[in-house]
């Protein structure tokens, strides 16, 4: 929901949090803080686009794709090793690089 300055009457920045108590926390990110993003002046549109992006990094769009259909658990438990087997290699390959 947008934040009004009340000094000048604009937007200064919106911020996203859960609407309601029973939805899932989709505009939390990773770290477990809200998505914030502040607006210069009335560039809405760039905000939200900055918003997105920050989505899109954050593997939202991912998560909502995913939880369209149920996933067996079996499917799950697949999922999830792959996920760490990526992140392994990945942590690995960067170790090596230092």
């Amino acid at each position: 929901m947008p934040r009004v300055n009340e000094a000048n009457g604009r937007y200064n920045g919106i911020v996203v949090g859960h609407a309601h108590p029973t939805e899932l926390n989709f505009f939390k990110n990773r770290k477990g803080g809200i998505l914030e993003v502040k607006v210069d002046g009335d560039n809405v549109a760039k905000a939200i686009k900055v918003f997105k992006r920050k989505l899109q990094r954050d593997g939202f769009f991912r998560e909502l794709k995913r939880k369209r259909f149920y996933e067996k658990p079996s499917a799950r438990r697949k999922r999830k090793e792959a996920e760490a087997r990526r992140r392994r290699l990945k942590k690995m390959r960067r170790q090596q690089l230092k």
